[in-house]
Order: C-alpha cells, then sequence, then structure tokens
C-alpha cells in the first residue's frame, strides 16, 4: 500500500493539501515503511490547478490508500472519498511520525473539513 503525505520542503508536512506541489510517497508493507520518495506535482497544485480554481485534481495521489495533511477544503476531501483514498488530518509535522501513527492506527481518517474552501 501507498500512503502520501503533502509536503512543502520535504521534511515537514504541509498546510493545506489543495496548494501542495510536492509529496512524500510512503510505500508500506504491512504496518513497516519499505521506501519513500519524493514526488513532485511539476508546479501544478492538486486543489488549484492553473487558471482553474479549485479542479481537486487527486491524480497525484492513484495506488495511494491515505493521504495524509494539515489541511485541506471539503471538495479535495469529497473527491478523495470518493476515489476510495482515506484523507487524514493532522497537528502532526513531521511526516515519518504522522505514518507511523496512521499505520499503528492512532491517526484516524476524517470525513469533515476544517477549511474555509469549496
Amino acid at each position: 500500500m501507498n500512503i502520501a503525505v503533502s509536503t512543502g520542503d520535504g521534511k515537514t508536512i504541509c498546510g493545506h493539501l489543495g496548494k501542495c506541489r510536492d509529496f512524500i510517497i510512503y510505500e508500506v508493507e504491512g504496518r513497516r515503511v519499505k521506501n519513500k520518495r519524493l514526488l513532485s506535482t511539476g508546479g501544478a497544485c492538486p486543489g488549484h490547478g492553473e487558471g482553474e480554481s479549485h479542479t481537486h485534481n487527486i491524480s497525484p495521489f492513484e495506488n495511494c490508500q491515505a493521504v495524509i495533511t494539515q489541511g485541506m477544503g471539503q471538495g479535495m476531501m469529497d473527491g478523495l472519498i470518493n476515489a476510495g483514498i482515506q484523507p487524514v488530518i493532522t497537528r502532526e509535522s513531521d511526516p515519518d511520525i504522522a505514518v507511523n501513527l496512521y499505520l499503528g492506527g492512532r491517526l484516524a481518517g476524517t470525513s469533515v473539513s476544517t477549511c474555509s474552501c469549496s
């Protein structure tokens, strides 16, 4: 399984998924991280495509079971849920810690956004 974590610098979790351009993709086997790699969207934000606002492009998260971030709008959240991807919002800033909490069942998914985006 794969887990995507939003990041702006490769070291911390990004505060808003729809405005994030980079993601750490964790390849997980069982409850262990097997590998991780940085995925860049090449400058296009998944929630705010160039020239189009709130496009909710979930293609960077294909083959992911979950997406961990510090925030996202309800439209992005609904898009993930409809694609069978679990949205996870956390206050944790360290991607490795967040993924390990998720794998240990101590970081749950959500279906309600706290963001004012649509």
